[in-house]
C-alpha cells in the first residue's frame, strides 16, 4: 500500500467493499488524512482529465443512492445492497508537507450498527 507522496500529486482512492449477505441503510465513510483535499470533479474548476483514467473495476463499482464529499472525509449511502465485492473510487490531492494519520474506512448498516467493517489505520507521509 502507499504510505507517501509529494506535495501536488493527486492520488486515485479505492475503496474495496465485500457484503456477505444482504444489507439494508448501508453507510461508508472513508475519512482522509490532513494535508489532503478531495477532488470533487462535480465541480467546474477541476482538471477533468482524471476522468479518462482507466477503471480496472468493471461491473464491480459501487453506485450509491446519495454521496457526500466533505472537507474531511467522502460519505456513501446506498438503500439495499446486494451481496458481492463493490468497489468506489476517487481522487486526493497533497496539499501539505508533514506526517499525517490515516483513519480507517468504515461500513455500516445505520440501523444496525454492530454490521460493520472497516479497514485498517496507518501513517500517510507528503513529502
Amino acid at each position: 500500500a502507499l504510505s507517501q507522496t509529494l506535495v501536488g500529486e493527486v492520488l486515485k482512492v479505492n475503496l474495496k467493499i465485500t457484503v456477505p449477505k444482504t444489507r439494508n441503510f448501508v453507510a461508508v465513510e472513508d475519512f482522509i488524512p490532513a494535508g489532503f483535499e478531495i477532488v470533487n470533479l462535480d465541480l467546474a474548476t477541476e482538471q477533468k482529465s482524471l476522468l479518462l483514467q482507466e477503471s480496472e473495476i468493471g461491473g464491480r463499482e459501487f453506485w450509491p443512492d446519495f454521496k457526500e464529499m466533505r472537507d474531511d472525509r467522502v460519505f456513501l449511502f446506498r438503500e439495499n445492497l446486494e451481496p458481492g465485492v463493490y468497489e468506489f473510487e476517487y481522487f486526493v490531492r497533497a496539499l501539505t508537507r508533514g506526517q499525517f494519520a490515516h483513519l480507517p474506512a468504515m461500513a455500516s448498516e445505520m440501523y444496525f450498527p454492530e454490521n460493520f467493517g472497516r479497514t485498517s489505520a496507518g501513517l500517510f507521509e507528503i513529502r
